[in-house]
C-alpha cells in the first residue's frame, strides 16, 4: 500500500539513492535508517511505525570479520526487531555469489547455495536469519539473488573499477585470463524489481534477478572501448583466489511471478 511507511536501511548507498527517489516519486513516505546496524543502536526508532522494510545495508569489501559484522550479526539485530515491532514484510537484495561456481546452466532458485567466497557466506547466513525470523514471526520475505549491479553514482564494482582506472591511468586491470564471465544489471532495473518485490501480494520466496545475458571482463573491455570512444590497453596480473568463474542465475521466475523483466541493455546502461 502507498500509504505505509516504507523503512529502508542502507538509504544512503548507490542503490539506496535510487530507491528512496523511486519510492519518493510514487508518493511513498520513506523512513531511512540512522544509526548502527551492528550495535543495534537506532533500530527501535527506525522501525517505530514501519511494516515494510527493505534491507539494503551491507558490506562487500574485507576486512572478513566486518563483512560477517554487518551481513550476518547486523541482518540479525534487524529481524529481531522487526518481530518485536510486527513488521510485515522485509525485501532482502541479496546476491547470486551465494550460489558459488555455477554447473553447465545458470543457477536456479532450487539449487543448493555452495559459496566459494565469504562475501557468498555472508549473504546465505543473512538469508537463513530472515527465513527463521520470517517463518516464526509471520514476516513475509523476499529474497532477491542480485548479480553486478552498476550505474550513475556507483563507486564501487567491476563497470566503475575500469571506469575510474581508464580516467586514472589509462588502462585495466584484469586478475587472471578475462574470461571470467558476468551478468550486469542497470540499477534501474534493479530498482524496479525491488518495487515489483514491495507491491507482490504472493507468500514469501526467492527470486533470482538479472540481465538473463553474462559478459566475460573481456567483453566489457571492449564495450567500454566503445563507449568511451578510446582504446584501452589491458595489464592482466595472476588470478586472485576463490575467484568465480562465471556468474549467472536464471530469472524466468522472477519474470513469471513478479512480471519483472530487465529493459536496459548492457551498451545502453554503460552510455548513461
Amino acid at each position: 500500500m502507498v500509504d505505509e511507511v516504507v523503512g529502508v536501511t542502507g538509504a544512503t548507498g548507490f542503490v539506496g539513492r535510487h530507491l528512496v527517489r523511486r519510492l519518493q516519486d510514487e508518493g511513498r513516505e520513506v523512513k531511512p535508517f540512522r544509526g548502527e546496524i551492528v550495535s543495534g543502536e537506532g533500530l527501535d526508532k527506525f522501525l517505530k511505525g514501519v511494516k515494510n522494510v527493505i534491507h539494503l545495508a551491507g558490506r562487500f569489501a574485507p576486512p572478513n570479520g566486518e563483512i560477517f559484522q554487518v551481513n550476518v550479526l547486523g541482518t540479525f539485530n534487524l529481524l529481531e526487531k522487526c518481530a518485536e515491532h510486527n513488521v510485515k514484510k522485509i525485501i532482502f537484495p541479496s546476491s547470486i555469489a551465494l550460489y558459488g561456481e555455477p554447473p553447465d546452466r545458470p543457477w536456479k532458485e532450487v539449487d543448493k547455495p555452495r559459496p566459494n567466497t565469504v562475501y557468498g557466506l555472508s549473504k546465505l547466513l543473512a538469508e537463513e536469519t530472515i527465513r527463521y525470523w520470517g517463518d516464526n514471526h509471520q514476516i513475509k520475505y523476499l529474497l532477491l539473488r542480485f548479480p553486478n549491479i552498476y550505474g550513475p553514482g556507483n563507486q564501487k564494482g567491476v563497470v566503475f573499477n575500469f571506469k575510474k582506472a581508464v580516467c586514472k591511468v589509462g588502462k585495466v586491470t584484469i586478475y587472471g585470463d578475462g574470461k571470467q564471465e558476468r551478468d550486469f544489471l542497470f540499477v534501474d532495473d534493479a530498482i524496479e524489481a525491488i518495487i515489483k518485490a514491495l507491491n507482490y501480494n504472493g507468500p514469501s520466496d526467492i527470486f533470482n534477478i538479472g540481465s538473463g545475458k553474462t559478459v566475460s571482463l573481456l567483453e566489457l573491455a571492449k564495450l567500454l572501448e566503445k563507449t568511451l570512444g578510446q582504446k584501452i590497453p589491458i595489464e592482466f596480473k595472476p588470478a586472485e583466489a576463490h575467484v568465480v568463474r562465471k556468474l549467472s542465475g536464471d530469472v524466468t521466475k522472477a519474470k513469471n511471478l513478479l512480471d519483472w523483466r530487465p529493459k536496459v541493455s548492457l551498451e545502453e546502461g554503460l552510455s548513461k
